[in-house]
């Protein structure tokens, strides 16, 4: 026993190591000294269903409001005292000076910011005030003017909001100070959310001309010696109301002149109030964005990918959990999303949006769901800060809410309650108050995310420590124990405030400290090696919050800092080198060079042209697919404009046919020996939609005749409007539809290509069809068409069976990929793997189209959607760029893990139902809100009589085996827009630039733009046919990818290919005027033209 005992002690000694240290470290209130909690008190006429910002929580203010060397922090309450703490120099330990400093509160105040506002060089406090009150006086903001320079150092303030004109009393969340018109001292916006007694997410007419009760303010410092403040809203343009709940300074377009950010809850879009340098500002949201957070809570900007740019962030409240997402989401409605963008309204969708500029452009592209933030509960302070000291900014979310008040059945109950206005009002509410004392809480611990890189964030919330369940609301980052790292403390709701020691050791760093009496918009670079990193001096980011006054910059494990440049706020320049690392690095004003204009590249590869004779404009009809099928997670109807290219008239110049939506007109633009162009309508019956396009000659008569798909899907089922057309002519470009000369065809088209799949001198025809209108996605017959003097017959069954319900076809190309004398085929669909079909030839003579082949073909399964042939790697063999959806979707795959369909009429009632399901923290579940499923299955509601039993079932528990083994199934493995190379047996598929993967690809142009004797690609995409909870696909500005003569290719950036529409087509004609041109056909929009440099 003895022994036993000694070994056991041994273990205990040597086996067991400690765990190691996390990055972050809770530090409890007993050791902090910080015992601030922001407690809320409830009661039947005081709660969220009376206030509804009763949960947004108080901020964090930070500052060393003592001068000695430490920073210090600053508490709001609601319904309890401010509380300002200092710093004691201890290892993170604090006082509480709120009493003697004088800064004890008694209203609801919301957002702080600290700011030096009489440029005496003492931290003074700023303090935004709202609440459930309607006595305008007790929602006046606050200002602690700091009197330790008057008395002899004391730590003292005095309340004087109203001296200095401040005391603005319209329901204030923040207040940021920012020089708007270079007068040398500091101006504030107010953020403003007023109450409302109607539903703030009702539908109605934009408050543009400063009616709201919502619209913020712009205070102009009259600079006298104690400032005083003036509203100067209305003469700035500060004029369109927005619910405002987050608000950033940055100079968005690089002008030198701050511009404003501003996140808005509920209907009210966002706001980037852009400084026009003259007093005024220009609401710019609209040209900036593509679309937008709808629930917008806290903003934080900043470069994130040192591109040397300001992204944005902005933070909903999507859940990341089935179970949540569920609870949470009701249905998509389409109807209201588009009565919405007729109002003037930008898009919006709930989840957090990442903005990422993009150069060469005043414009950004939403990323965060390839980035993979999009979706982290109830959030509400994001911040961007390089909490590892790796030379990436990481990012920090914090989230909670005290009620679950957004659970649909929480929802259903209250709607209920109040149906039909009768009962006694004082009972309901008190009914309504206990459902809502027993609702579950939202309490959950905040995210982190580190930059990996590579717009890539991995969530290390769990591993980095900061795993501690709260309702948090502001939240700012300071390096509180001076060294080298930055901490975070976070305001939470119902408990003490979470003071979090970063425990980073590992790599270099720099902070600065700018020293000059005004730094606010201050812009500094910083060289270390071949990292430059970027950074705008403004504290107010986050959510109702101000961070340290310091400029941080990880290094990784670089050993030095080659120089820092610095931009003050007047224009003047300055340049610091030889700087030490790992130390507080003080720059005080003395500039010493003129400002530098931006390092001048070399002229963008290509240009826009404006002003052509190229002018058309494609008109989408509206036609809701989703009133017709609800489970749909994408539109069938948005599929042109196409655009075919070749010499139609026999002059010697190349012409172009570009096509139109049902009831709208189509056209030919003929080139004229001079360059000149005019258009030609081409004919066609009301109900055609071109979806593909074709000249080839049909007839052999040694002309160009026209062929055009007819798609789309705005008739059910089997009709004579999905009619592909064969014009045919008449040697001098006149164009006659010949009826007759092609089969029955009655499914939605979508490609066509001409192919001699029979050697026989004269060119066949693959037509791919989309769908069956209404029948999404049970596979619709493709044909191959045998030409027959120029008239052309289905032999699909014949020799190429394998096209009969081969798929959901998107695109076609035909090329010989085995190098045997024999044109293939290969196929781009939806749902399925790509295919090629390989020219054969029996013993017989006789000539197939068959997948059977000794070349490996075996290419995942995806939504592909364009395919592009070429030999990029010179390797005497064609290789296929292929594009897909794209990672920049709520849409993910991963091993065993793939996008799953299943199709039937699961409630007998004719019309079919796909069920969409994916993995979420690897259980399968489907992916329609409850409202879409029983819209389509309206049976549903006896099988999921409530949200929760719906949001608890996972796929296999909601249908029976009979019915999922009966149903059309088909799945998705991969999402990438991806290369293959051609190896000579068999397709080896590689990675392409991220960018490539930000939104669907439609058209690809392969050209050696380059001149340098390698093949290149030109990308274009986007969509905005999705279901309105996912949202749009917008992300893409066009892709233009430079062979590296290595196998791969790199991203030409500032390449002045700007295609950010819904592009469709590109194809390139050859002009007398301007050589090549670049035509970019996009749906619902103006032709796009440009020409190469």
């Amino acid at each position: 026993m003895r022994g036993k005992y000694i070994i056991i002690g041994l273990t205990l000694l040597f086996g067991c190591k400690p765990a190691p240290e996390k990055r972050f470290q809770l530090i409890s209130p007993e050791e902090s000294g910080v015992l601030f909690s922001n407690d809320i008190i409830e009661s039947e006429t005081f709660n969220v269903l009376e206030f509804e910002y009763v949960y947004n929580g108080g901020g964090v203010g930070i500052g060393d409001f003592n001068k000695d060397g430490f920073q210090d922090m600053f508490f709001t309450g609601n319904q309890v005292s401010s509380q300002l703490y200092l710093n004691t120099g201890e290892e993170l330990k604090f006082e509480n000076v709120t009493e003697t400093a004088n800064v004890g509160t008694s209203a609801w105040c919301t957002g702080v910011t600290v700011v030096d506002i009489n440029q005496d060089s003492w931290p003074d406090i700023y303090i935004s005030v709202a609440g459930f009150v309607e006595d305008s006086m007790k929602r006046a903001n606050l200002l602690f003017v700091n009197q330790s320079g008057v008395n002899g150092g004391e730590l003292r303030f005095k309340e004087m909001a109203k001296e200095y004109g401040l005391d603005d009393m319209g329901y204030s969340t923040q207040t940021a100070f920012f020089d708007y018109d270079h007068d040398g001292d500091l101006d504030a916006y107010v953020l403003t959310n007023a109450l409302e007694k109607y539903n703030r997410n009702a539908l109605r007419p934009k408050k543009v001309n400063g009616e709201g009760a919502s619209n913020d303010r712009l205070y102009r410092n009259n600079g006298a010696a104690q400032p005083l403040f003036e509203n100067v809203s209305t003469e700035a343009g500060i004029s369109t109301e927005g619910y405002g709940l987050g608000i950033a300074i940055a100079d968005l377009n690089n002008d030198g002149w701050e511009d404003i950010y501003c996140s808005n809850d509920f209907l009210s879009n966002d706001l980037i109030w852009v400084n026009q340098q003259d007093g005024t500002f220009k609401n710019m949201a609209a040209s900036y964005l593509k679309h937008q957070t709808h629930n917008a809570m806290g903003v934080d900007i900043a470069d994130f990918n040192n591109d040397h740019l300001p992204d944005i962030m902005v933070v909903d409240m999507l859940p990341n959990t089935n179970l949540r997402q569920k609870m949470m989401l009701p249905g998509s409605n389409y109807e209201r999303f588009k009565m919405d963008l007729k109002m003037g309204y930008q898009p919006q969708y709930m989840r957090n949006t990442l903005q990422m500029a993009q150069e060469g452009q005043l414009q950004w592209s939403e990323i965060s769901q390839l980035a993979g933030v999009e979706k982290t509960d109830w959030s509400w302070a994001p911040l961007f800060a390089d909490f590892d000291n790796d030379g990436q900014r990481d990012l920090f979310i914090s989230n909670g809410y005290r009620r679950d008040v957004t659970n649909l059945d929480f929802t259903a109950y209250l709607q209920e309650l109040h149906a039909g206005g009768f009962g006694d009002p004082t009972q309901k509410r008190k009914d309504a108050y206990k459902k809502l004392m027993n609702l579950p809480e939202v309490k959950i611990p905040n995210f982190c995310y580190q930059n990996k890189g590579n717009l890539a964030f991995e969530d290390v919330s769990e591993s980095w420590g900061l795993n501690t369940p709260s309702f948090s609301n502001g939240a700012a980052y300071a390096d509180f124990d001076n060294d080298g790292d930055l901490d975070l403390v976070v305001n939470n709701i119902d408990s003490p405030a979470g003071i979090y020691k970063n425990n980073s050791k590992e790599n270099n760093w720099l902070r600065i400290s700018l020293e000059h009496n005004l730094v606010q918009g201050s812009k500094l670079k910083v060289y270390a090696d071949s990292l430059v990193q970027t950074a705008h001096f403004s504290p107010t980011r986050g959510f109702v919050s101000s961070v340290e006054p310091f400029l941080h910059f990880g290094l990784g494990k670089r050993n030095k800092v080659d120089s820092v440049e610095i931009i003050w706020p007047d224009g003047q320049c300055q340049t610091e080198k030889d700087i030490s690392i790992n130390k507080v690095y003080d720059v005080a004003y003395k500039p010493n060079e003129r400002m530098k204009k931006e390092q001048t590249e070399a002229a963008p590869m290509f240009t826009e042209l404006f002003k052509t004779d190229l002018d058309f404009t494609h008109f989408e009809n509206e036609f809701n697919d989703f009133g017709r099928t609800p489970l749909l997670i994408n539109k069938q109807s948005e599929n042109g404009p196409p655009i075919a290219v070749k010499d139609a008239d026999g002059n010697g110049m190349e012409d172009f046919f570009i096509g139109s939506d049902y009831g709208q007109k189509s056209y030919i633009f003929f080139q004229d020996q001079h360059g000149d162009f005019t258009n030609v309508e081409v004919p066609k019956e009301a109900y055609f939609e071109d979806t593909d396009a074709l000249f080839f000659d049909a007839d052999g008569d040694g002309d160009q005749d026209l062929y055009v798909v007819s798609g789309g899907s705005h008739l059910e089922g089997n009709s004579q409007a999905y009619q592909d057309r064969l014009y045919l002519n008449d040697g001098k470009g006149g164009f006659k539809w010949q009826k007759g000369l092609l089969p029955k065809m009655d499914v939605s088209g979508s490609a066509v290509v001409a192919i001699d799949f029979d050697q026989d001198g004269d060119l066949d025809i693959f037509r791919g069809s989309r769908c069956v209108s209404g029948q999404y996605p049970i596979p619709a017959n493709s044909y191959l068409l045998e030409n027959r003097g120029g008239v052309f017959k289905d032999i699909t069954r014949e020799q190429a069976p394998e096209l009969v319900k081969m798929g959901l076809i998107n695109d076609a190309v035909v090329a010989d990929f085995n190098q045997d004398g024999l044109q293939d085929l290969a196929i781009a669909g939806e749902w399925m793997p790509l295919k090629i079909l390989f020219g054969t030839k029996n013993s017989k003579g006789a000539y197939a189209l068959s997948s059977k082949s000794d070349f490996d073909t075996k290419f995942p399964t995806g939504w592909w959607s364009s395919l592009a042939v070429a030999d990029f790697d010179q390797d005497g063999d064609l290789d296929i760029l292929a594009g897909n959806l794209g990672l920049n979707t709520n849409l993910k795959t991963a091993k065993y893990e793939p996008i799953e369909i299943y199709a039937a009429d699961f409630d007998q009632n004719g019309s079919l139902d796909p069920i969409v399901t994916r993995y979420l923290h690897h259980e399968k579940w489907m992916l329609a809100t409850r409202d879409i499923l029983t819209f389509q299955i309206p049976s549903m509601k006896r099988r999921f009589p409530d949200y929760r039993k719906y949001a608890e079932a996972r796929f296999e528990e909601s249908f029976t085996k009979e019915e999922i083994q009966s149903a059309y199934h088909a799945e998705i493995s991969e999402l990438r827009t991806l290369y293959f190379e051609n190896t000579g047996s068999a397709f080896v598929a590689h990675q392409l630039p991220i960018e490539t993967q930000f939104s669907p690809i439609y058209g690809i142009l392969i050209d050696d733009f380059n001149a340098d004797g390698y093949s290149d690609a030109l990308l274009v995409g986007n969509s905005t046919a999705s279901e309105t909870i996912g949202g749009w696909y917008d992300a893409s500005s066009g892709t233009c990818l430079l062979n590296d003569k290595k196998g791969g290719f790199t991203l030409l950036k500032n390449s002045g290919f700007l295609a950010n529409k819904e592009a469709k087509f590109i194809k390139k004609i050859k002009t007398k005027k301007d050589a090549d041109l670049l035509l970019v056909g996009n749906n619902d929009a103006r032709l796009q033209v440009f020409k190469r440099n």
